[in-house]
């Protein structure tokens, strides 16, 4: 089966998109980076994406370059999961496969 992609390169991007777009379903996954332009994160982005479709639970992949700690607690906080960069492609199918809930 296949997807049906929206992709925007900053937060400004989706915010206007969000504000002119005609309604819609929401997303059936987020799947942000951390570091984005303009000195904005994806927790940025997670929390208007979210605000849009306030009734639903949208859930959430965030990618990060940063081993630094702290991104678990944010994970657990904004409620998405976690993944380093390089990811590998079989991982990444695989958590957005979880995250869907798909069975193999």
């Amino acid at each position: 089966s296949g997807a049906a992609v929206t992709s925007f390169d900053a937060v400004e991007a989706a915010e206007q998109w969000l504000a002119t777009a005609a309604p819609g379903p929401a997303p059936d996954l987020l799947l942000v980076d951390y570091r984005l332009p303009q000195g904005r994160t994806g927790l940025d982005a997670l929390a208007a994406l979210r605000a849009h479709w306030p009734r639903q639970r949208l859930p959430a992949i965030l990618i990060t370059g940063s081993s630094l700690g702290g991104h678990e607690a944010e994970a657990e906080q904004h409620d998405f999961h976690l993944l380093i960069k390089p990811v590998l492609p079989a991982k990444l199918r695989a958590m957005i496969a979880f995250k869907l809930g798909v069975r193999g």
